[in-house]
């Protein structure tokens, strides 16, 4: 799965009632000012393949969380939409690698809380219905809001799944733009006012690099040694403040190429290098919210996007950060 996008994260957008920001759920999000900020420039581009079609745009403030959707707080939802899922209570494509039944309930390593959790784009949807509707504990709570899970369906190879979050979502997955925004952009790249994008997410032109984060490292992409807590690397922050951008693992984004398929961003911890890919919609994989009221890869990559499989299909069991966004994610 993907972070959902192999991690789970969020964005937010500026305020939701009376001018204010929606509750954080016990998420940390963090503010991406700028907007209405420019696209990136041909040397500047995190990622070639759109040369035609420069990244990192958005006309809106927002609010994202500062590292992906952690186990502790997946863990919520899965104990609260578990008596409403018809499915297999123990599939990963749920309850993420982390979270296992347990008894009547579900458990988890204290251990591994602070990890990044795994899940298909469908179930990051219906997170971000369930913190759109207050979380509330009744099944209509997961199934409209933010994304209308009555399209969920396929007719053969064709996919009928909602394009983009539904006007007024308080919560949604991040666009690709966002994305690129709040791990690459800042507003003072080239001096002060003079806005730009870094090569990489830790707010450098230089490659991060794979190692443990008391022996110089500054990304467990790569690192077949590490264990992918969250926010070890807090020295490595992108330009908003926001971390694992690199490592961690690969997270949804609510920006579709094709029917049935998500671009997801970043890499994982135990990859060599990271990517942008299309993702089946349900497959898993991390993600960010964003709050919508009136918000990565982890390295510069020269590979095309590849389009993993169709949905359904259980190929990447990755997590993401989730965003709450303005009229968008």
């Amino acid at each position: 799965m993907k972070a959902l996008a192999c991690l789970i994260g969020m964005v937010a957008a500026a305020g939701w009632a009376w001018g204010q920001p929606g509750p954080d759920y016990g998420h940390d999000f963090v503010t991406v000012g700028a907007a209405g900020n420019r696209a990136a420039l041909p040397h500047e581009v995190p990622d070639t393949w759109y040369p035609d079609n420069p990244p990192g745009a958005v006309g809106h403030e927002f609010r994202i969380t500062r590292t992906e959707v952690l186990v502790s707080q997946w863990y919520d939802y899965v104990t609260a939409y578990a008596p409403f899922y018809d499915g297999a209570l123990n599939s990963t494509r749920f309850t993420s690698w982390y979270i296992v039944p347990d008894g009547g309930g579900f458990a988890y390593n204290p251990a591994e809380a602070g990890c990044p959790v795994t899940a298909t784009w469908e179930h990051a949807a219906r997170y971000c219905n369930w913190l759109h509707n207050n979380r509330v504990n009744a099944a209509w709570a997961f199934e409209s809001g933010a994304y209308d899970t009555s399209t969920f369906t396929r007719n053969g190879s064709a996919f009928n799944h909602q394009r983009e979050a539904s006007p007024g979502a308080r919560y949604r997955l991040p666009t690709y733009n966002e994305s690129i925004k709040a791990f690459y952009f800042d507003p003072n790249r080239y001096g002060e006012g003079q806005e730009g994008y870094w090569l990489y997410p830790q707010s450098s032109d230089e490659m991060p690099v794979s190692g443990a984060p008391d022996t110089g490292g500054t990304t467990n992409t790569g690192y077949q040694g590490a264990m992918e807590l969250s926010g070890q690397y807090a020295f490595a922050s992108s330009p908003w403040g926001l971390l694992d951008a690199s490592g961690g693992t690969q997270e949804w984004t609510d920006t579709s190429s094709a029917p049935g398929r998500k671009l997801s961003m970043g890499s994982t911890f135990w990859m060599d290098d990271s990517f942008i890919s299309l993702r089946p919609v349900q497959a898993a994989t991390s993600l960010s919210v964003l709050e919508t009221t009136p918000r990565s890869p982890t390295s510069r990559s020269s590979r095309a996007p590849t389009a993993s499989s169709f949905l359904g299909d259980d190929l990447a069991h990755e997590p993401g950060r989730l965003g709450v966004g303005y009229p968008r994610i």
